[in-house]
């Protein structure tokens, strides 16, 4: 299957999957803070590391956060080059 550019095909084809649970975005000033396998997603920036993990560990793991959300997953082959279908995704009904 080749890549999608074309933004109306991409959200006319794309399966939107609710994965289970609340995540939260936090920032953590080193690995140490966190229990590294429950990390979904990481990204390293110059006033920490910023994390996404379950609303479950970070509670436990006395990890402070501002942001709960859900994480939903758009499954499609999209081109690199494709542009716009987050915010056509997130766009009010």
């Amino acid at each position: 299957m080749s890549a999608i550019s074309d933004l109306d095909t991409l959200v006319s084809t794309m399966s939107p999957e609710l994965n289970g649970g609340v995540f939260v975005f936090a920032t953590v000033a080193s690995l140490n803070a966190v229990e590294t396998d429950s990390v979904v997603a990481m990204v390293v920036e110059t006033e920490g590391i910023s994390v996404v993990i379950s609303g479950a560990d970070a509670l436990r793991q006395s990890i402070s956060h501002d942001l709960r959300a859900a994480w939903i997953t758009l499954s499609i082959n999209s081109a690199l080059e494709a542009v716009g279908l987050t915010a056509a995704f997130a766009r009010p009904r």
